[in-house]
């Protein structure tokens, strides 16, 4: 079993099965020996600026490029994408502060438009959507990103994913900005209507700050959408009618 994240220790662990089979000082992973459980230690985070692009060539990837952006419906070519890994938030429901202990590392923004000016003359994407847990940690970051693809002149539609609470910090001309760039729609986690549910599972926003987010984007011409939740523990009718409403 691997433990965290799996790119060096699968490549380690088969390097070993293919040798003397010794796999004991593989770090990040767990086995049995003998009948008894053996948990070998932690393996340090991997450099996301260090890591290659994917041999995106060695798989079927029309398998893997939807017909349409998802969020908006509009035919493109668009492909799931990654610029980062963890989220320093602390809701109660994800698996970040275990797996990531709480950590956000990214790709610095040359990077990732490079491996976006990859996809684009390999594969003819015209659409992303960014999957990382929390894209606009670094609000630099995402304006650098956004440099770089009006100076390149690359021309994407993008899906990101948002938190209200930080749409604070962004004004609406670097909205209007991000827009420029290709940025079409941000996703945000809501999970609850309920303020007493978003206190329950530490999601540390509020119903206010969801609707002010709505306006903001509105103005910016930025679409939106919202995930909700229902079924957590201790949570009412009562509470599931707010988030209905």
């Amino acid at each position: 079993m691997v433990i965290g994240e799996g790119e060096a220790t699968l490549l380690e662990l088969a390097w070993k099965l293919t040798d003397d089979g010794d796999f004991s000082d593989v770090k990040g992973i767990g086995y049995k020996k003998e009948g008894r459980i053996v948990i070998n230690p932690p393996r340090p985070f991997i450099d996301l600026n260090q890591s290659r692009i994917p041999l995106y060539d060695l798989v079927d990837i029309e398998r893997y490029v939807s017909k349409i952006n998802l969020t908006s419906g509009v035919k493109r070519r668009e492909i799931d994408f990654y610029t980062s890994r963890g989220c320093p938030y602390r809701c109660g429901f994800c698996y970040n502060q275990k797996f990531n202990q709480s950590r956000w590392r990214a790709q610095n923004a040359q990077k990732v438009v490079e491996q976006m000016e990859y996809l684009i003359s390999n594969f003819g994407i015209t659409s992303l959507d960014i999957e990382d847990d929390e894209f606009f940690i670094d609000k630099n970051r995402v304006l650098e990103i956004c440099r770089l693809l009006k100076e390149k002149k690359i021309n994407l539609d993008i899906v990101a994913c948002h938190r209200v609470d930080l749409l604070e910090k962004v004004s609406l001309e670097e909205l209007k900005y991000l827009r420029q760039a290709g940025f079409r729609s941000l996703v945000f986690g809501v999970e609850s209507g309920s303020p007493r549910i978003l206190k329950l599972i530490n999601k540390d926003i509020t119903r206010e700050q969801v609707l002010s987010a709505v306006e903001k984007l509105k103005v910016a011409q930025i679409g939106s959408k919202y995930c909700f939740m229902v079924g957590f523990p201790l949570e009412t009718l009562a509470d599931i009618y707010q988030t209905t409403d």
